[in-house]
């Protein structure tokens, strides 16, 4: 019986680690599913995770969802890589720092790329994770 422990205890071990997904894996998977979104574009994935309590780069929540829908009108994303990301969870609040580089078409005025950097405050609902603010995206070379 002995002999069965290691193999156990080690199946058991991956089995934990591939089902239990933590708060910062789970953030990353809704900023991977954001980029995702705003290729398609889909503004209604991306405004579920908009909290209703939003206030962020000067705008409450209904005034972030028109500035998203506004956005992927004028500029059709064509990709977004993530350069770097750091994520602070702090029991029901977490802090996102995110570097991008963001290809996109903006029709009549061409094609082009831009590297952006994110910072945004996520709160945990029942309902999951959702953005509680935002600070605008600053333009540049992610250093850190």
């Amino acid at each position: 019986m002995a002999i069965l422990a290691p193999p156990l205890l080690a199946g058991g071990v991956f089995m934990l680690e591939r089902f239990v997904v933590t708060d910062r894996e789970q953030l990353i998977m809704h900023a991977r599913q954001i980029a995702q979104q705003a290729q398609i574009p889909s503004v209604q994935a991306i405004e579920q995770l908009i909290d209703a309590d939003y206030r962020g780069w000067g705008f409450d929540r209904d005034g972030a969802v028109k500035l998203v829908w506004t956005s992927l009108e004028t500029f059709s994303v064509r990709s977004v890589r993530f350069t770097k990301m750091y994520v602070e969870v702090s029991a029901d609040r977490a802090q996102m720092h995110a570097g991008t580089i963001v290809e996109y078409s903006a029709g009549q005025f061409g094609d082009g790329h831009t590297s952006l950097i994110w910072n945004v405050e996520w709160i945990k609902r029942l309902a999951g994770w959702r953005i509680l603010s935002a600070d605008q995206p600053q333009q540049g070379l992610e250093l850190f």
